[in-house]
């Protein structure tokens, strides 16, 4: 039932006076298997089209609603919109025919890249500035604050001085995931501008979640872009571990020297035990310390009751001591110690500290303590030694 665009009464509301309900989807469908819309629009009715000879024609009483037929992806066409039946989702496409727009599940910005380097697809970038009407992005990189706040990931491969699309959060195909796994965390490098790494950047860098990876393929990979705002503080909240000494005995063999609050150093008496420890962080019983996991930022807590002196009057001090690879040598951090008063047989009291500091993975902490004054031991009520990875 097509319409003979070669009737002079085309237009006029003769040849084309077929209402919108004799029309099926059937029919358009068999009569116009182009983009041709403005015969479609005819084929509705002439009473609802306003300057039918118009290309750009408009239907004056509106519409309910489109039906899109599911399909396969068609050609690249700028401008055409389709719904595809595999991401499920209406589709439209631009000037770059590398990619498509997946409506209302991923946002683009244009940009321009002006770095002097490609932009690689899945690249992550930031805004460095501006140029001919557009931001300008450059390779992000977690060593500086000013390169760390990613406004997206490259969803094409964008050549020096060329426009291009920048994912600000949705998918992004096409990438290589070879080295990853379904599910990981991807966060900005510290090491190499423009890479993303399960690694959580050390102390002294930034903390830039970027997205995570939905398909691992060396070609076909697929990550959700959804950045966050770059933090100082490396990620390790899940890494901790609360540790009590279990014992209520007198210390015994200290000194003028700080030294490992162990077995190897103290009576029996003092004997650890672990109150709650995360799987990734290591607990020794025997010899008294904690082995951090990750790089990166940690709080230190110590608390110490105490119920008086063995015998007269002594003066001890508390602190942590570091380990770190290669093992065998404790650095005591004497600048943290804080001193218990003076501790009379009678003395009923308690003494706590807490401090940041930045551990390596492997490092080993310790409690240490020293007598300064007196030659006598103290009775301990408890002491609790926690370590916790500080979050964002």
């Amino acid at each position: 039932m097509a319409i003979d665009r070669g009737d002079p009464n085309y237009g006029t509301g003769s040849a084309a006076s077929t209402k919108a309900s004799d029309i099926s989807v059937t029919d358009i469908g068999s009569n116009y298997t182009g983009n041709d819309v403005e015969a479609v629009l005819a084929e509705i009715s002439d009473d609802h089209i306003e300057n039918t000879n118009d290309p750009h024609q408009v239907l004056a009483g509106g519409v309910s609603s489109l039906q899109f037929t599911p399909g396969s992806s068609p050609a690249h066409s700028e401008g055409l919109t389709f719904y595809d039946s595999t991401s499920k989702t209406l589709n439209y496409y631009t000037d770059e025919p590398e990619v498509t727009l997946n409506i209302g599940e991923e946002q683009w910005v244009r940009i321009r890249n002006t770095s002097g380097v490609t932009i690689t697809n899945g690249s992550p970038v930031y805004i460095s500035g501006a140029a001919s009407g557009l931001p300008t992005a450059a390779l992000a990189k977690a060593d500086a604050i000013a390169t760390t706040h990613v406004v997206g990931v490259a969803t094409h491969d964008i050549e020096n001085n060329s426009n291009g699309l920048v994912t600000l959060s949705g998918i992004v195909r096409g990438v290589d995931t070879s080295s990853f796994s379904a599910g990981d965390e991807l966060f900005l490098s510290e090491i190499t501008a423009g890479v993303l790494t399960t690694t959580v950047p050390p102390a002294g860098n930034y903390v830039v979640d970027v997205g995570t990876v939905l398909n691992v393929s060396a070609t076909e990979g697929v990550i959700l872009a959804h950045t966050s705002n770059p933090s100082d503080m490396t990620t390790v909240q899940r890494s901790y571990s609360s540790v009590k000494l279990e014992s209520t005995g007198a210390t015994t063999g200290l000194s003028g020297t700080f030294q490992a609050m162990n077995a190897a150093n103290f009576s029996s008496n003092i004997a650890w035990s672990d109150i709650t420890t995360t799987a990734d962080t290591t607990f020794n019983s025997t010899d008294g310390y904690i082995q951090v996991p990750v790089t990166g930022t940690y709080r230190i807590s110590l608390h110490i009751a105490f119920s008086g002196a063995v015998s007269a009057s002594n003066e001890f001090e508390f602190t942590y001591g570091l380990d770190d690879s290669p093992y065998g040598t404790i650095v005591s951090q004497e600048a943290t110690a804080h001193t218990l008063r003076t501790v009379t047989t009678t003395d009923k009291g308690s003494s706590s500290f807490g401090l940041l500091i930045g551990l390596t993975a492997g490092d080993r902490i310790y409690v240490m303590a020293r007598r300064n004054s007196g030659s006598n031991e103290i009775n301990i009520s408890h002491l609790n030694f926690l370590i916790e990875g500080i979050g964002q």
